[in-house]
C-alpha cells in the first residue's frame, strides 16, 4: 500500500497533515483554545486554514492562574479576527465566555455583531457568557437578538444593563432550549417570541428584569419546562404539556396546565386571590413550596415529594423544631 505521506502529494508532509479535514477537525477540538488551534497554520500551507473549518468555535476571555486580569478589548479584537477569518458556511457550536475579571467595556453592537454571524452559520448551540464587570458603568444600552432559524439551543448570560429586544418576526423553527438571563426585557416581546416564534421550544428559562410592559402572556403546545423569575407583572400561561413549572415574584398568576407534575414556587407567597392554577391532574410528583404558600397544596389531592422550606428565628428552641417536625409527619 502506498504511505500516507506520498499520496499527500510528497514527503514534505507528515503523517497527521496527510489526514482529512474531519480528522484534523477532531485534533484541533482537543486543543485548549480557539487561538491554539489558529496556531497550527504555522507548521505548513496544508494547515493554514484548517482551523477555520472547525465546526465548533469555543472563544472564553479567563484570567491565567497567578496572571493578570485580561483586558476586554483586547478579547473583543481577537473574537472579531476569528469570526472574520472563519469560513466553513456551518457551525454546530458558538460559544463565547467571559468570566468576571475580564476588565473593560462590552459594547453592546459588538455582541450584536457576533449574533449577526451566529444567525447566518449556526445550526446547533449557542452559548454567551458575558458578566458585568463590578465596576462597569450601569447604562441602559439595547440589543437586538437576530431570528436563528438552525438554533437548537440559546443560552444569553448577558448583563442587566443591557435591554434584550427580540425580532417582531421570523421563526426559530428549530429551537427546543431558551434560557435569557441577567438582561432587561420587553414582556410582551417575550410572549410573543415563546407563543408564536418558537413552535418546537420544549425548555425555557428566564431570569430577567421586566421593562416598559411588565406582563407576560405565554400560549403554548410543545413547552415541558419553565422557569420563570422576572419581577412583578402579570404572568399568564396556557400550556397542555407543561410538565415543570418554577415561578418567582410574579404579582399575579394564571397557569392552566393540564398535565403539571413538578411545581417550585420561590420567594413571593401564594396567594389565591391572585394566583391561580388551573389543571385537570390533582396529582403532583413533586411540590416545593415555603411557610408562606402552603395554600398552594389546596388544588392537589396528593403530592409525592414535598418540599417545605422553613424561616426559623434563632429563639426557637430546640423542643419547638422537634414538636413542629412531628406535627409535620403526621
Amino acid at each position: 500500500m502506498e504511505p500516507l505521506a506520498a499520496r499527500s502529494g510528497g514527503g514534505s508532509e507528515n503523517l497527521i497533515s496527510a489526514l482529512p479535514d474531519e480528522l484534523l477537525h477532531c485534533i484541533l477540538l482537543r486543543l485548549p483554545s480557539v487561538a491554539a488551534a489558529a496556531r497550527t497554520s504555522l507548521l505548513s500551507r496544508r494547515w493554514r486554514h484548517v482551523w477555520t473549518h472547525m465546526p465548533e468555535l469555543i472563544l472564553s476571555c479567563s484570567r491565567p492562574d497567578g496572571g493578570p486580569a485580561p483586558v476586554a478589548s483586547v478579547f473583543l479584537d481577537s473574537v472579531d479576527a476569528v469570526l472574520n477569518a472563519y469560513s466553513a458556511p456551518t457551525l454546530r457550536h458558538f460559544e463565547i465566555h467571559m468570566d468576571l475579571f475580564c476588565r473593560g467595556h462590552l459594547p453592546a453592537h459588538r455582541i450584536a455583531r457576533w449574533l449577526q454571524f451566529a444567525s447566518r452559520r449556526l445550526a446547533g448551540r449557542l452559548d454567551f457568557y458575558l458578566p458585568m464587570h463590578e465596576d462597569e458603568e450601569d447604562t441602559d444600552r439595547e440589543l437586538i437578538l437576530p431570528v436563528l432559524e438552525r438554533a437548537t439551543e440559546i443560552k444569553l448570560l448577558l448583563r442587566p444593563n443591557i435591554v434584550l429586544r427580540l425580532p417582531p418576526g421570523g421563526s426559530f423553527t428549530a429551537l427546543t432550549d431558551l434560557r435569557i438571563m441577567l438582561s432587561t426585557m420587553n414582556g410582551s416581546e417575550l410572549g410573543r417570541l415563546v407563543s408564536s416564534q418558537c413552535p418546537r421550544l420544549r425548555k425555557l428559562h428566564v431570569l430577567v428584569k421586566l421593562a416598559v410592559d411588565f406582563d407576560v402572556s405565554i400560549r403554548s403546545k410543545s413547552l415541558v419546562s419553565f422557569f420563570y423569575y422576572a419581577g412583578p407583572g402579570k404572568l399568564e400561561v396556557f400550556t397542555p404539556f407543561l410538565e415543570k413549572i418554577s415561578v418567582c415574584q410574579a404579582t399575579e398568576a394564571y397557569i392552566v396546565a393540564p398535565n403539571l407534575k413538578k411545581v417550585n414556587w420561590h420567594d413571593n407567597a401564594y396567594d389565591p386571590s391572585c394566583h391561580r392554577f388551573a389543571v385537570l391532574s390533582r396529582h403532583l410528583q413533586r411540590l416545593w413550596i415555603n411557610e408562606t404558600s402552603l395554600r398552594l397544596m389546596k388544588p392537589f389531592d396528593t403530592v409525592n415529594e414535598l418540599w417545605l422550606v422553613l424561616s426559623i428565628p434563632e429563639c426557637f428552641s430546640n423542643r419547638k423544631i422537634e414538636s413542629l417536625g412531628h406535627r409535620l409527619d403526621n
